[in-house]
């Protein structure tokens, strides 16, 4: 498994799975001739606070978002906390919890926003700084 920052939009981006194989092949070189299999790509659910937040939104909803990019690592963690909560329990989230989840503001410019400050990073990392 490999993985990285890719595309910064909603769909799937040859040139962004180019780049990560391109990234895993300079890191593993013995990988130069080995067939990738499966890939992904999809949004970063992110918060305003940068922590995750669970809970029960009203009696028929539990929910359980903002990973913040580390949904993979975290998202089986956190699966015991919202079957405790379904079943009824109140486990000691700590900060995971919110009264209400904070709107992004500007969020209609977010994708070309987030776009800009990618690729003045990537052209950081390209020139080595």
């Amino acid at each position: 498994l490999y993985g990285g920052r890719g595309a910064f939009g909603k769909k799937d981006s040859q040139s962004a799975f180019t780049a990560l194989h391109k990234a895993m092949v300079r890191q593993f070189p013995e990988l130069a001739e080995a067939t990738v299999t499966h890939r992904w790509s999809g949004l970063v659910a992110m918060t305003m606070d940068s922590i995750p937040h669970a809970g029960r939104l009203d009696d028929r909803i539990v929910y359980a978002v903002g990973y913040n990019g580390t949904g993979v690592a975290l998202a089986s963690n956190m699966g015991k906390h919202v079957a405790a909560i379904v079943a009824g329990e109140s486990p000691d989230l700590g900060l995971l919890t919110s009264e209400r989840l904070k709107p992004v503001p500007f969020y209609p410019i977010r994708e070309p926003a987030v776009r800009l400050v990618a690729g003045w990073y990537q052209f950081l990392d390209a020139i080595g700084r």
